[in-house]
């Protein structure tokens, strides 16, 4: 048959980029997995639905391979932790020299390289893709962040192109964004930046509640307002949405109805992995984290609320309601600012620890063209990184510093709230803590040095001198005689 692209996936958006791919005129052979299982009505079904436009539905191995020009070009899209594993030992047997692999599963970015050098042995090539869903119509397309060797990304990138979204009408949402496992790198940061930026809504709405006693309807005004300015993003929309629903068996807020428990996000976790090898500080991210694990202790939180007495929470003056919205408007923004530079921080330091020259501005273009992260403060972080494209973080830009200086005091007097009437705001709150030590110059951290030395011999560093010293701690004199170590 010569079909152009292969698609191999247990999911659903396999077949609906299939659909996309022969919409454009790239004919596809789609092998579903699962639905060789099926009894025959269902399979009749299923290839009835599919088989338009250029796509060509395959219901065993043998017969998808045999579909594809030589050399293939097969995509993987898929669900769950082992079906990458599952798909190569059945296909590396059948791959030959120049055959190319489209991995877009979610996965673990150290996983990679063993799976390149297994493919690499056959003579084929390994193109390791990060995979972003706006949440919008698939129609506008998807980021897709390729990771692997230059050679394999440029004989796949006219699929891509056709795959992916498109910002501005000239920047295609598929850049190539390194060596092997990059693209899934920055996938997972990109996930654990999500959950952060949500974390961080959650907590400004939760205050919100608390302290205004608003009904829901209005609640969800006032999120519709702060969607239409500055704070504007597809994360803030999705919770409009949300806190406009109600629940049809109750009649109660479904905001009222959802337990409080969510699971910690693989993506967040892998973030967190990383930034404590690479010593980057992400306490936003920790504090996304930390919430969720909080939430699984519904059990013992509910016996610590009987034992421990709630502080009390007075209804604020309705004369003082506009300049707190504003307040929470300026803090929510602000701590998105340092969720945003946390997470790109992390990105430089990765890309100059593991030598992959990522381009910061075309991932936050990708970012920025269909993913869970776009946002207003998104493009700021472009506009950013046009003006210098080699920031250690984004706080050392114009824009960034001028934010931070006019809502640092709308920052602390949310937290200060917050605190106050023991509502826990984790997220927004950490953010205090970031940008307070990233401004000082001196840190209250250099007598734990010491005390490390006096217990453990680990030495210590001088401020008006190089190396590492230990001191005589045992000596009773008065005066420390230091040493340098070798």
């Amino acid at each position: 048959m010569n079909q152009k692209v292969g698609i191999l996936s247990n999911r659903e958006i396999g077949c609906i980029l299939a659909q996309t791919l022969g919409r454009e005129e790239v004919t596809v052979s789609l092998f579903p997995e699962g639905v060789e299982f099926q009894d025959t009505e269902e399979q009749v079904l299923f290839c009835n639905q599919y088989n338009q436009n250029g796509v060509s539905v395959m219901l065993d191995m043998e017969s998808f391979l045999l579909s594809l020009e030589s050399p293939k070009r097969i995509f993987i899209v898929g669900e769950g932790a082992f079906f990458v594993e599952e798909v190569l030992k059945k296909l590396i047997p059948h791959l030959e020299p120049g055959d190319i692999l489209v991995d877009l599963c979610d996965g673990k970015f150290t996983a990679v390289p063993s799976r390149v050098q297994q493919v690499k042995e056959t003579g084929a090539q390994y193109l390791s893709t990060g995979f972003l869903q706006g949440g919008e119509s698939f129609s506008k397309g998807f980021s897709l962040l390729p990771g692997g060797s230059f050679q394999a990304y440029d004989a796949v990138r006219d699929v891509l192109m056709v795959l992916c979204a498109k910002m501005d009408g000239d920047f295609y949402c598929c850049p190539y964004i390194g060596p092997d496992g990059s693209g899934q790198y920055v996938k997972t940061v990109h996930d654990g930046l999500a959950a952060c930026l949500l974390q961080i809504y959650v907590e400004a709405i939760a205050m919100t509640r608390t302290l205004l006693g608003c009904d829901n309807d209005t609640l969800a005004e006032i999120l519709s307002e702060w969607h239409d300015h500055e704070c504007g993003s597809f994360l803030l929309d999705v919770l409009c949405q949300v806190t406009r629903k109600y629940d049809r068996e109750t009649g109660s807020p479904m905001i009222d109805v959802v337990m409080d428990r969510l699971e910690t996000e693989a993506g967040l976790a892998w973030t967190l992995e990383s930034g404590l090898a690479l010593s980057v500080p992400m306490p936003a991210m920790y504090a996304a984290n930390e919430m969720a694990s909080f939430s699984g202790l519904k059990n013992e939180r509910i016996a610590a609320s009987k034992l421990l007495k709630p502080i009390p929470v007075r209804a604020m003056d309705t004369s003082s309601q506009k300049a707190f919205l504003e307040e929470v408007q300026h803090a929510a923004y602000l701590a998105t600012l340092c969720a945003l530079a946390q997470s790109f921080a992390l990105l430089k330091k990765a890309s100059d620890h593991y030598t992959w020259e990522l381009n910061m501005l075309s991932i936050a273009k990708a970012y920025q063209g269909s993913s869970y992260v776009r946002s207003e403060a998104l493009f700021r972080v472009i506009e950013a990184l046009e003006r210098k494209s080699d920031l250690n973080n984004l706080f050392l830009d114009p824009y960034f510093k001028s934010v931070a200086e006019s809502y640092a005091q709308d920052l602390r007097s949310f937290v200060k709230k917050g605190v106050s009437i023991g509502l826990p705001i984790l997220c927004i709150q950490s953010c205090v803590g970031y940008l307070d030590s990233y401004r000082s110059a001196v840190l209250p951290v250099g007598t734990a040095s010491l005390a490390w030395d006096y217990v453990l011999g680990s030495g210590f560093a001088r401020n008006d001198r190089s190396g590492s010293f230990h001191g005589d701690w045992q000596n009773p004199d008065r005066y420390l005689d230091a040493e340098l170590l070798q």
